[in-house]
């Protein structure tokens, strides 16, 4: 059977009977302002296709192929042909089951347009609830495919810091977000684990520490790093000659510290004690 024509003519609805009735085995292309293509085999859809410039949107399960016919559906205008079959070969699906998912999202579509959320221009997320709302898995899963992954960093710069910590430490508190680390393979490396209580939180110890890091000012991480850096040498210098200041006893202070007042008495009164 040779099927083509113009979508002026035919609805979308119109030719998915007539495969289905047929028992046709083919490939059904749309050609209009979307170019896509439907899959038979002897009358059931066993895939779909949606081709633009940036790819192709493809499937075999009912969700997806649903999808598509919506969006090809929706062209008032355009060409239509039945050519050669070069999809799956699988069961696939009837086309009145095929047909409910489209009718579904029709019907979403015109709530969500009776609403003013589809046509009015920009959406946004309200910033109040006046009382809990609860998520279902499926629901969550919408939610999720719109915010894109980011990072705390990129997070800072647009909100700020604080909010940052606040937004990032909200999300752990519920348990809805995680960390997406890139596993290095490193030769040098001693085999130790990784930090299990970090992973379990989603890498929350890793981004609590790097805040403290950043708060510690820049003298007392100077002096850290200095006393580390001495430590590791004292065992070289036991055996260097000793000089005035290493046979001190009791306190004693860099020849650039100016002791002065209260504070000079002080210690001299603790090195007469300890000289005791």
């Amino acid at each position: 059977m040779n099927l083509s024509g113009q979508l002026s003519d035919w609805t979308m609805q119109d030719l998915l009977q007539i495969m289905q009735v047929t028992k046709k085995t083919g490939s059904l292309d749309i050609v209009g302002g979307q170019k896509g293509r439907v899959h038979f085999l002897e009358g059931r859809v066993t895939g779909a296709e949606l081709h633009s410039t940036r790819g192709v949107y493809a499937g075999t399960d009912r969700a997806v192929i649903s999808d598509i016919i919506f969006v090809l559906g929706s062209m008032e205008t355009g060409n239509f042909a039945v050519g050669q079959a070069d999809g799956p070969e699988l069961e696939g699906w009837s086309v009145d089951e095929v047909s409910e998912g489209v009718e579904e999202l029709v019907q979403l579509e015109q709530e969500a347009t009776e609403a003013g959320l589809i046509g009015s221009g920009e959406i946004r997320m309200r910033p109040n609830l006046e009382e809990d709302v609860t998520f279902a898995p499926e629901d969550w899963k919408v939610i999720t495919a719109l915010i894109q992954p980011f990072t705390f960093e990129g997070l800072e710069q647009r909100i700020g810091r604080g909010a940052a910590v606040r937004m990032v430490h909200t999300f752990h508190r519920l348990e809805v977000a995680e960390t997406k680390a890139e596993v290095v393979d490193d030769p040098d490396s001693d085999g130790e684990q990784p930090d299990e209580d970090a992973a379990a939180t989603g890498g929350e110890a890793d981004w609590l520490d790097r805040l403290a890091d950043e708060v510690s000012t820049r003298d007392s991480a100077d002096w850290v790093t200095k006393d580390a850096d001495t430590s590791s040498d004292k065992a070289a210098s036991d055996d260097a000659p000793k000089t005035e200041r290493a046979d001190a006893r009791g306190v004693s202070a860099d020849p650039s510290t100016v002791l002065t007042g209260g504070v000079y008495d002080e210690i001299r009164r603790f090195r007469s004690k300890v000289a005791d």
